[in-house]
């Protein structure tokens, strides 16, 4: 664990921490953050590694979704013990030269339930000097990865920013599984997120009326595929506000085309310059801060960007008897 990357945040949130535990550390007014991560992992090891995971996932500003193919349960608590849940993650791990080192944490915000997965890289050989004789020599490790997976018991679904592109498939089972007892739980063919309207509303899309915290939205590239078979073609198209270069050459993004991803920049209140939101269906979302997940949520609900095709008790109902 880099113990000195670590102790330069630790007193930014070491006392949020002691509230909201309710947790109680006396140290001198003058220590050093040194001093107090150090004296926290002689206290409690197992919040100075909580501390540790929660700020290295504190930047993911990216996430996968996946949405809940059966009714949502009421109350839910993760379970006490997490060593099965961690015992198939290694087991996974292990299979993809990674040891078994998976460790999660996890606490509550609201109705979120954040997950933190540590867990190592592959082998990795460096070449290195000598701090004292200054010869060339090699370091052999594995280095430490943090990922994220939070479940949102109030939709029921789960956002995961993942260290490689086969881990957000494997979370999705492996926590569906210990944690609701059905790998498929969070279902794997059930859209999140759709770009249909920007073909059927064009400009009308981006309107965000009633919408606190927004002051403008604004098209800036977008990505489509069109054809069949091996005549198919890629387009990419860029431009400061590309729906007012749309409307000068009189174009509209055809029906038939399969839209892959788009960006807009997004002006918040709170800011001088906008930031980036970037969608790619069918459940990929990325933006630039952390809060600015809810604005643009209501935005993207009020426009039909998110796909309402979770099944209802009744839905439910007929599964369970198919």
């Amino acid at each position: 664990m880099e113990l000195f990357n670590f102790t330069k945040s630790v007193t930014v949130i070491f006392s949020r921490f002691l509230k909201v535990r309710q947790l109680e550390l006396d140290f001198a007014a003058d220590a050093s953050p040194a001093d107090v991560a150090a004296q926290l992992l002689l206290t409690n090891k197992a919040l100075f590694q909580e501390l540790h995971a929660e700020r290295a996932v504190a930047k993911y500003r990216s996430f996968i979704f996946f949405v809940p193919g059966r009714e949502i349960p009421k109350d839910f608590m993760p379970p006490a013990d997490l060593a099965p849940l961690e015992n198939e993650l290694n087991e996974w791990y292990e299979q993809h030269k990674r040891g078994r080192s998976a460790r999660v944490f996890w606490r509550q915000k609201d109705t979120e339930f954040w997950f933190h997965v540590r867990h190592a890289e592959p082998i990795k050989r460096e070449g290195c000097v000598g701090m004292k004789d200054n010869r060339s020599g090699s370091m052999i490790y594995r280095p430490e990865r943090h990922d994220l997976l939070v479940y949102d018991a109030k939709v029921g679904e789960i956002r995961v920013h993942a260290d490689c592109k086969a881990e957000p498939e494997m979370f999705r089972k492996v926590f569906g599984t210990h944690l609701f007892g059905d790998p498929n739980f969070f279902s794997p063919g059930l859209e999140k997120y759709t770009l249909a309207p920007l073909k059927t509303k064009a400009r009308a899309a981006l309107a965000f009326d009633g919408i606190e915290g927004l002051i403008s939205i604004t098209l800036k590239e977008v990505e489509w595929f069109r054809g069949l078979g091996k005549l198919w073609e890629r387009e990419v198209h860029k431009a400061e506000d590309l729906f007012s270069v749309f409307e000068e050459r009189k174009f509209q993004i055809h029906e038939s085309f399969d839209i892959r991803h788009a960006k807009f920049s997004v002006m918040f209140t709170d800011a001088k310059i906008p930031r980036t939101v970037t969608i790619r269906p069918s459940n990929y979302l990325y933006v630039g801060r952390d809060d600015d997940a809810i604005p643009i949520g209501k935005w993207l609900t009020a426009r039909g960007f998110i796909v309402k095709d979770i099944p209802d008790e009744d839905d439910v109902s007929s599964m369970d008897n198919s």
